[in-house]
This record gives structure tokens, C-alpha cells and sequence, in this order.
């Protein structure tokens, strides 16, 4: 079925739906070979077979991956098991926006009040930027091809309120870690070199930051794990867990470790209201013509996003399409996850208004949409922690900068199961404690509150043009806990 719409540049738009399911949860995985993705085949637990692991891991997404990866390197004797409710990149790891980003996970107002010094929290970006060049040297080590492209970030303000914002993240992400070469002030003449859209009136450009494929990234690394012995166990969900065991399928699993990596799913399993399911959604461009990229640049491949209050996020993939994502329809009701990913029509044209705005007058037709859920806690900070007592760790809230931050948790989280002292325990995430959400109704009245505010704020920084953030927006922020 095709559908067309006006946006508001007064230009149709075709945008041809597509059935979401179980083996089309987004293009990133829909676009790979059938024998690289999803099957019917996939390895499920016998619980006759395996009895005991040394550490079992909840989750095949990114975190749980390469925790596994960073385990085995260290004891490659190890038995080592990933229990996945479903299969691996059905979760986040294979919707996201394909962000391997500079920035590091968490409100840093919110570690300073929680007692973290400053000097950890420049320690925390730093490591965070570091992992970018981790990522990579894994990528060519193990011959994963994910369509990789270190281009840098480039962020940019389509109204005066958005450049102000600009210059205060500028000052902001250099007194907590970014160094002053690795950050450039674009005035709109010369972010229009790297961007040529009139809309574009400022833009922050980092130095690092890179693109890939998360599917092919997750399925990489689901291929080495198996070669070296590593079982992951697929369509085997673990219902309950705790000291030194998993329930699989009714069965008790025992390991010495056991490790949750459910992020933006854990809220099923857990049921402590420390984390809940968020929706992010994306849209995908047919292959967009050299006419295109004639006309407004991008040649650099950088990740882009913008300042808005509900911003969008985007790369330009190695076949020349636009992935292009922002929240939509932000949470459900009781904490359901983005299921299989169906996204719905009124979400596919906000989405689709917002390229036409940074895409002005030039048709685009979109060929993908799709939703999946982030894992975001009530502070927006992340944790890493491992009791001592009961040998089970835990490791989530990244809220939309898991690309990197996972790999870097892992790492993290290898140390502490491998008893190591490591110089990674001044990270910040580091056993944080994290509040509760509300209960409901409250918690959707809140985000759901919170989103229609932002909107409402981005309409008025684009109606008054003027460069102060409106106050609607500072209100917003302190209803979600951003401030």
C-alpha cells in the first residue's frame, strides 16, 4: 500500500509501508543475506545437555556480546552462556540509529549531585571517545565488516534558540572531557560547507564519532562468539534468576556468575521500576541519487543530529540511503516494550516532516520504519555492578548512547567478574544507584507530558526566533529529570 502526504515545504511524499514482524523488525536486518539474519534454526536451550555454566548472561544484545567476547578473550576455558528471549538483534542492538557516538551515557548534573568528582567524569568521556578506536580494532581483529565509518558528529541549530544551545554545549562538554581541538563552532556559513541546507544556522562539529550497521556489527559478533565456543542459546527467555542460577524454560541453570543484560527489557524480568522501555523510532530512505548529495554535501558521513528539544539523530549509510530517527510516540502504558517494531503511520510523518525540514524541497521517499524500546532509568544514568555476595550483576541504562557505552560496560563489567583491578571502577556508573520510577499512571502522564511540552517548545523557538530556550522547555526537563 503507498500513502502520500503534504509536508509542510508543500511537496508529496511517498512512503510505502511495509509489514513489521518478527523477520522485518528494521532495515538494518532486513537487508542482510537470509543466512546472516534471523532463522528458524537458531540454537534453543536442552537443558539435558547443559546444566552448568562458569557465567550465564541474560540478553544477546551489545552489552551481553560483548561482555561474552571480552570473557572469552580473557578465559578462553571458560563455559560461557547467553540466554535471548528471542534472537539475537531483535532488541535494540539491531534498531538503533547505528551511532558508535562520542558521548557518554548519563546526566552529568545528576553524577556530581551524586557525590562523582569531576576529574571521573572527564575520565568517563574519555574512555567513552576511546572506545570508538576499541570498536574498531575489534571490528578488523575478528574481520567483522560493519560498515564502519569514522566521519565525526556534526550537530547542528535550525533557529537561533538552538545556536545559544550550541555554544553551552560547547563549554559544557569541554570542562568535562572533551579536549578544545576536538570541538568546532560552525557559524551558518561555514556549517552550510558541511551542510548545505538553508535551514541550518549553526552547527557544533566533533572530531570523533562513526556510523555502522548494528546488525551486522550483532551478528559479527554472534558468529565469533559461536567459533570459539561460546553457546548462545536463542528463542530461551529466563524468567526468573539469582544467586548462581537462571529458570530457562522451567529448568534451573546453575553458573558461579550471573550477569543481566536486558537493558531496555528489563523491567519484565526485574519488576523494580529501576528501568523502563522508552521508544525510539526510525524511518530509511530508498538510495538517495549523487544529485542529492551534490546538492546538500554531507560528504564527510558524519553522524548528524540537531538541538531541538524532540531532536532527530541520523547517518548516511554506505549505500548512499538516509537513516533517520527520533521518539514518536515515546512510551506505553505499563511499561510494554516496542514488541516486534511496528510503527505507526502518524509517527512515520513526524519523522518524515522533520528530514523534509533539514532536507528542504527535494523529494524523498521513505522505504522503512520501524520502533524499538532504549532502556532508560529515572535519572537517565547508567549502571554497572556486580554483588559480591550473590555473584549477579547487572547492567543498564544507557538511554539512546549504547552503541558505544556497552562495549565500554562490558569491559567494564569483564573486571569485575574476572576479580581484576581496573582503572575502569572510577567510571562513573559504577554500583550507581539509581531512583525508581513512578508508579502508574503517573509515569505515563509524566513522559508522555513531559514529550508534548518539548514539542510544544520546539514550535515556539521556531515561531519566535529569538535565542533564548523558552521557559516551557526548562519545565519539561524538570518533570523528566534532565536539569
Amino acid at each position: 500500500m503507498t500513502y502520500a502526504f503534504k509536508t509542510n515545504t508543500n511537496l508529496f511524499y511517498s512512503l510505502k509501508t511495509k509489514t513489521m514482524s518478527h523477520n522485518n523488525i528494521s532495515f538494518w536486518v532486513k537487508s542482510l543475506p537470509e543466512h546472516t539474519a534471523f532463522n528458524a534454526n537458531a540454537q534453543t536451550f536442552d537443558a539435558q545437555v547443559h546444566q552448568h555454566f562458569d557465567v550465564v548472561i541474560i540478553g544477546a544484545g551489545f552489552t551481553g556480546l560483548w561482555l561474552a567476547y571480552y570473557l572469552n578473550q580473557a578465559q578462553p576455558h571458560w563455559n560461557i552462556a547467553i540466554f535471548e528471549a528471542q534472537q539475537v538483534a531483535y532488541g535494540a542492538s539491531g534498531r538503533n540509529g547505528g551511532w558508535l557516538s562520542p558521548h557518554m551515557p548519563g546526566i552529568v548534573s545528576k553524577m556530581l549531585k551524586a557525590g562523582i568528582s569531576q576529574e571521573n567524569i572527564v575520565f568517563f568521556q574519555q574512555q567513552v571517545t576511546a572506545t570508538i578506536a576499541e570498536v574498531r580494532q575489534v571490528c578488523q581483529k575478528e574481520n567483522i565488516d560493519c560498515d564502519l565509518h569514522e566521519g565525526g558528529l556534526l550537530t547542528i541549530a535550525m533557529n537561533p534558540a538552538q545556536a545559544t544551545r550550541l555554544h553551552k554545549l560547547k563549554q559544557h562538554d569541554h570542562q568535562f572531557g572533551y579536549p578544545q581541538d576536538e570541538i568546532e563552532y560552525l557559524n551558518q556559513t561555514q556549517a552550510q560547507t558541511h551542510l548545505n541546507s538553508n535551514n541550518v544556522k549553526a552547527a557544533l562539529l566533533f572530531k570523533h564519532g562513526a556510523r555502522i550497521q548494528p546488525a551486522k556489527l550483532a551478528f559479527g559478533l554472534r558468529d565469533c562468539l559461536r567459533t570459539r565456543g561460546v553457546k548462545i542459546f536463542e528463542n530461551s527467555p529466563v524468567t526468573a534468576f539469582g544467586k548462581q542460577h537462571v529458570q530457562v524454560q522451567g529448568q534451573k541453570v546453575s553458573a558461579n556468575y550471573v550477569v543481566s543484560c536486558t537493558e531496555g527489557y528489563s523491567d519484565a524480568l526485574l519488576k523494580n521500576r529501576k528501568i523502563i522501555p522508552v521508544n525510539s523510532s526510525i524511518i530509511t530512505t530508498e538510495v538517495l541519487p549523487e544529485a542529492f548529495w551534490q546538492r546538500f554535501g554531507w560528504t564527510q558521513k558524519y553522524l548528524l543530529n540537531d538541538q531541538s528539544h524532540q531532536f532527530f539523530y541520523a547517518q548516511r549509510t554506505r549505500d548512499d540511503r538516509i537513516v533517520f530517527g527520533g521518539r514518536g510516540a515515546p512510551y506505553q502504558f505499563n511499561s510494554v516494550d516496542a514488541g516486534h517494531g511496528h510503527l505507526d503511520n502518524a509517527t512515520i510523518a513526524q519523522l518524515q516532516h522533520k528530514l523534509a525540514a533539514v532536507f528542504p524541497e527535494y523529494p524523498i521517499a521513505i522505504a522503512h520504519a520501524w520502533k524499538g524500546s532504549l532502556g532508560v532509568t529515572r535519572d537517565w544514568c547508567a549502571s554497572v555492578s556486580l554483588s559480591p555476595n550473590t555473584q549477579v550483576g547487572h547492567v543498564y541504562g544507557f538511554a539512546g548512547h549504547g552503541v558505544a557505552g556497552t562495549n565500554l560496560a562490558a569491559r567494564h563489567m569483564a573486571t569485575k567478574v574476572l576479580q581484576q583491578q581496573s582503572e575502569l571502577e572510577r567510571l562513573p556508573w559504577n554500583n550507581f544507584q539509581n531512583p525508581t520510577w513512578e508508579t502508574e499512571p503517573f509515569r505515563w502522564i509524566g513522559i508522555h507530558s513531559m514529550y508534548r511540552m518539548l514539542g510544544w517548545a520546539d514550535q515556539i523557538e521556531y515561531r519566535k526566533q529569538q535565542p533564548q530556550t523558552t521557559a516551557l522547555a526548562s519545565i519539561a526537563y524538570k518533570i523528566c529529570g534532565l536539569n
